[in-house]
């Protein structure tokens, strides 16, 4: 890396305060200050990192290939992550849980009232089990369909094809500010049932 001149970080295609590109493709965000972080750390100069945009499934097979050098986009520490995935997970910079998003109109005040609900999240992600457990725990009957990316789920949920949206509380908070009808049309319900430590990753 330092032969090279420029730390590459893995970063997400575009969440509202952590990784987030401007026209000029600027990017700003929690996990895009971390990558800058780095940089200036290793080199003195935080505009020596450069920002590789990775979907939650792909993340991992970039730092696996090299592609990138550190994964700094949400990512959660788990026991299988940390041991068999050849990562050197690094210290939790946020904590943050799984919640849900529904539309305003939905007549969904709680998690427990989507019995038989289609629920949408993303491919790869600690998100996926997680709804099925607490599907199962409620006796909900979830139908959980994944995507490979956030833009493919955002186009899901404005068509109607799904009745909520799975994912970490922080992560829905930044769609739902960003979100083409306005943030009011969108709610958050109350329940947070994962606890998702966010760490960054380099290999081992």
């Amino acid at each position: 890396i330092k032969a090279r001149g420029q730390l590459i970080c893995g970063v997400g295609i575009g969440t509202a305060g952590f990784n987030l590109a401007d026209s000029q493709g600027k990017w700003t965000g929690l996990d895009v200050d971390l990558c800058k972080a780095i940089a200036a750390a290793m080199f003195g100069d935080a505009e020596k990192a450069k920002f590789t945009p990775t979907t939650a499934q792909q993340r991992f097979v970039a730092l696996q290939s090299g592609e990138v050098d550190v994964i700094t986009r949400n990512a959660t520490q788990t026991l299988l992550r940390d041991t068999s995935l050849g990562f050197n997970i690094a210290g939790v910079n946020f904590y943050d849980g799984q919640g849900m998003m529904v539309a305003a109109n939905s007549g969904y005040s709680s998690v427990s009232q989507m019995k038989g609900a289609i629920i949408c999240v993303s491919k790869g992600t600690t998100t996926e089990g997680n709804a099925a457990l607490e599907s199962s725990r409620l006796g909900l009957n979830w139908e959980v369909r994944s995507f490979d990316d956030t833009d493919l789920i955002l186009e899901a949920f404005i068509a109607g094809q799904c009745d909520g949206w799975s994912s970490d509380v922080s992560q829905l908070t930044g769609f739902r500010s960003a979100y083409p009808e306005g943030a009011a049309a969108l709610a958050i319900l109350p329940e947070v049932f994962s606890k998702e430590p966010l760490a960054p990753a380099v290999l081992d």
